[in-house]
């Protein structure tokens, strides 16, 4: 679930659900008459089906994006990266101690894929770098801000432009 403290942006619980072929339809069926049903209509402001946000759109899968050689990889490391994060959340609930924190869980899932394209510890962190730094570029706070410029003088870039200082 997206969680966004600006009212402009609602919370968001996204669903991506890839069906056995043999169990779609009764688990579409059941899907659909559960989330049309009055007890959770009534917990819910809005449920649609759709792709990205666009209701009645059908999700195509991103092919064309990740190309049509690494599309099919990219979406099964998605739906397993789901499966763990979905695991961990039910343990939670049902009050079960981890044997490794949550960001334990996540140090090894970037690691193991950081690892065989022979990244080294270095590599990992810079990667870990630029992904802080486009969620922070994100926010409009003075915190934010600072750990971007750091980012940046980290990677000799300018903070103004992102561009690599002259030399």
């Amino acid at each position: 679930m997206y969680v966004d403290d600006d009212p402009k942006h609602p919370d968001i619980l996204r669903l991506r659900i890839l069906w056995r072929a043999s169990e779609r339809d009764a688990g579409y069926e059941k899907l659909t008459n559960f989330l049309a049903s009055d007890d959770v209509r009534a917990k819910l402001d809005d449920c649609y089906e759709g792709s990205h946000g666009e209701r009645a759109k059908v999700y195509p899968g991103e092919a064309d994006k990740f190309g049509s050689d690494m599309w099919p990889t990219t979406y099964q490391n998605w739906m397993s990266g789901s499966e763990m994060a979905l695991t961990i959340l039910n343990l939670l609930a049902q009050g079960a101690p981890l044997k490794m924190p949550v960001d334990g869980h996540w140090h090894y899932r970037v690691h193991m894929f950081s690892n065989p394209l022979g990244l080294g510890y270095i590599g990992e962190a810079e990667l870990s770098l630029r992904h802080a730094q486009t969620y922070l570029e994100m926010q409009s706070d003075d915190r934010s801000e600072a750990l971007v410029k750091a980012i940046k003088g980290y990677f000799g870039e300018e903070p103004e432009t992102g561009e690599a200082p002259a030399r």
